[in-house]
């Protein structure tokens, strides 16, 4: 690039200078602040009509369930401590019998 046009050269145009502007991340780069924008005003208006709805629904809903709103008993449950059971010990398994000597002199 000439050094008189540096001065007045866009950032874009100095990065991607001798390189190829037609791949498509010059033109995505070049038009950055309007899809900033754009999103964020999407956003801002997905928020405001998530908050409209909620605040419009909102009376609905209380009047539904008032109209369901049933007495509940509630009913203490006991429940009965069990004790583990002992366990059996076997019977102790019989003696060997004594050993002989087996040397004799």
């Amino acid at each position: 690039m000439e050094t008189n046009k540096i001065l007045q050269a866009d950032y874009l145009d100095i990065l991607f200078d001798n390189r190829n502007k037609q791949y498509g991340s010059y033109a995505l780069r070049k038009n950055e602040d309007r899809r900033l924008i754009l999103s964020f005003l999407l956003l801002a208006g997905l928020l405001l009509s998530f908050g409209i709805w909620t605040f419009i629904g909102r009376d609905k809903t209380q009047t539904l369930m008032d109209e369901y709103d049933i007495p509940v008993t509630v009913t203490e449950i006991i429940i009965p401590t069990i004790e583990p059971p002992v366990p059996e010990t076997p019977p102790a398994p019989p003696e060997p019998p004594a050993a002989r000597p087996t040397i004799q002199n």
